[in-house]
């Protein structure tokens, strides 16, 4: 296996920093909750059991304090309101308070609000720069979870320093879109302001008072299966008040008519459909939490250090619990897939890893991108595999003749007769092992955007293909829509003549030689697939065609977009950057 990836200017760090006292609250004074307006009690409550995670300094700590009294778990049941406490009924404008009418309960979808809560954020990447905080220790989620999951996801907004340095800088180098993140609320307020949009909760369940002194920074996912194979989600949502987040979680499903589980675990509420469920997953997890199963902590070890968001899946295990089900293809079907979603000054890039499945057939390396024209405006570069190119044009075969009920022959096949073409050997021919895409910035005399299309593959063979595509249409009084010709190592196609001279021929000046490209793909030398985006010069394409101002605002803050694809041994790095200026 390959080495473990670095992160972006940051040093390597363990997965699982060990537990410490907890740090200040980057938000305030979070401990007077003298403005909590609930005090109904949990149904029942079951005696907390000694278990093996030791909470360091601090624990047992008294509510109000770091993390809550979550110095061993807690179980909580929840359900009707006892005489006399808080329900939620209509006729009262919004307002909750004593005797009010309960509506009737149902199953109302928890894990929306569990997702909405945990992982919409990884999606926006800025939310962390919101808090001035740089401890980023304390216990991770994925210790209070089994080792029993399948896939996990989690989302932190009190990373490392370095991370916290690293995304505020990003930002700020990004004058309309880092200041809405840099500049702008609490991240916490705006997922609960979606939350409490979904759930309906009334206007006075205030998130100042009655959610902020105890939800933390760290919420996670995760996806187990029980004895019998059915799925069960499990949440995690780090909580600086153990009794605060009961009185709250109590009125949220009072307010929604809705019943669901509860536990307390090492400073995080486990949430899922029912009791039973987060009993057995918090019972579990101190048994043997996924922080400390052996492919977990390789996998999340491959990614280097983690960021503002991680995750990682066990699409194997995922099978079997499936009974055997393909899930995400054959070479996924093995595998196991770990993501991080990180920053550095001058970037933000999602690296992805996969292990564990069987080693890829494709080229450790893809035709040269960086040999480009350098005012190249995007650019792709991918090894093919030849014979799965065959195969994949039998099954269309295959699937055509069973879709038409064999009333219809394949379309390709009268296509191929027509230009004395044999398919899918001359498909082959044209496409070889290496196939670059590339657009340009201009024109054709016809109005079409500069596109080429270069591949690796037997000039002669293809050259042919080609010609008798032409004479085929050149029957039908058609022209060929493309210029063409053959190159040291295959062909080239182009939208016109000049367009096909620059991408077939030396440039004056390389794509590889710019600092852009430099930044969005590093490792495009080694690469099998390489992507990239020179954004500068796709705005100036939006501004050409008449894009909104603002819209071509936005992509002007960004210098380029790259993705690369590497494989070392068995683990393939996927990686995802964009770069500011």
């Amino acid at each position: 296996m390959s080495g473990s990836d670095q992160p972006l200017a940051e040093p390597a760090q363990p997965m699982s920093e060990p537990p410490e006292q907890a740090p200040a609250s980057p938000w305030g004074d979070w401990t007077d909750v003298s403005a909590q307006r609930w005090d109904q009690p949990p149904v029942h409550e079951v005696a907390p059991g000694p278990g093996p995670l030791d909470d360091g300094p601090g624990a047992g700590a008294s509510a109000g304090t770091p993390y809550g009294s979550a110095a061993a778990p807690m179980s909580y049941g929840f359900g009707p309101p006892a005489p006399g406490a808080y329900a939620f009924g209509p006729g009262d404008g919004g307002s909750y308070g004593a005797g009010q009418v309960q509506p009737a309960r149902r199953r109302w979808p928890w894990i929306a609000g569990i997702v909405a809560a945990a992982l919409v954020v990884v999606g926006t990447v800025g939310g962390t720069v919101a808090y001035q905080a740089l401890s980023g220790g304390g216990r991770q989620p994925e210790s209070v979870l089994p080792a029993d999951a399948v896939a996990f996801a989690k989302i932190d907004l009190d990373p490392s320093a370095s991370q916290k340095i690293a995304a505020y800088r990003f930002l700020n180098t990004l004058p309309k879109v880092g200041k809405s993140f840099t500049q702008g609320k609490d991240l916490r307020e705006s997922l609960f302001d979606v939350f409490a949009d979904q759930a309906h909760l009334p206007s006075s369940f205030n998130y100042a008072r009655d959610v902020k002194p105890w939800l933390g920074d760290r919420a996670a996912i995760a996806l187990r299966f029980d004895a019998s194979g059915k799925a069960e989600s499990i949440g995690a949502l780090q909580v600086r008040d153990q009794s605060a987040a009961t009185r709250s979680l109590t009125a949220i499903m009072t307010f929604t008519g809705t019943d669901f589980g509860v536990t307390f675990s090492h400073g995080y509420a486990l949430l899922g459909k029912d009791q039973q469920e987060v009993d057995t997953a918090r019972v579990e997890a101190e048994r043997a939490p996924l922080s400390a199963s052996p492919h977990f902590r390789a996998d999340m070890a491959l990614l280097g250090s983690t960021g503002v968001s991680a995750g990682w899946a066990d699409f194997g295990a995922l099978s079997s619990a499936m009974r055997g089900a393909a899930v995400g293809g054959a070479l996924l079907n093995k595998s196991r897939l770990s993501y991080t979603l990180r920053f550095s000054p001058t970037a933000a890039e999602v690296v992805l890893k996969s292990s564990g499945g069987p080693r890829a057939a494709l080229p450790a390396r893809s035709m040269p991108i960086a040999a480009l024209p350098a005012d190249t405006v995007a650019a792709a570069s991918l090894s093919v595999d030849n014979g799965q190119l065959a195969q994949a044009y039998r099954q269309f075969e295959s699937r055509f003749a069973q879709q038409s009920g064999g009333l219809m022959g394949n379309p390709l096949a009268a296509i191929s007769r027509q230009f004395g073409l044999k398919l899918p050997a001359d498909l082959q021919s044209l496409i070889g092992t290496d196939l670059l895409l590339a657009m340009g910035p201009g024109k054709t005399r016809d109005g079409l955007p500069e596109i080429a299309a270069r591949t690796t593959t037997d000039p002669t063979r293809a050259i042919s293909v080609m010609d008798r595509i032409r004479d085929g249409l050149a029957a039908e009084g058609a022209q060929l829509p493309v210029a063409y010709t053959a190159t040291a190592d295959g062909l080239a196609v182009a939208t016109d003549r000049s367009y096909l001279a620059a991408v077939s021929g030396p440039p004056t000046a390389r794509l590889g030689d710019t600092a852009s490209f430099k930044a969005a793909v590093p490792d495009a030398a080694k690469a099998r697939s390489v992507v990239f985006a020179n954004l500068d010069r796709v705005a100036d394409i939006m501004a050409r065609e008449g894009a909104p101002a603002e819209a071509i605002t936005t992509v002007r803050e960004f210098a380029g977009l790259g993705l690369t694809a590497v494989t070392e041994g068995d683990v393939t790095t996927v990686r995802i950057r964009l770069v500011a200026h």
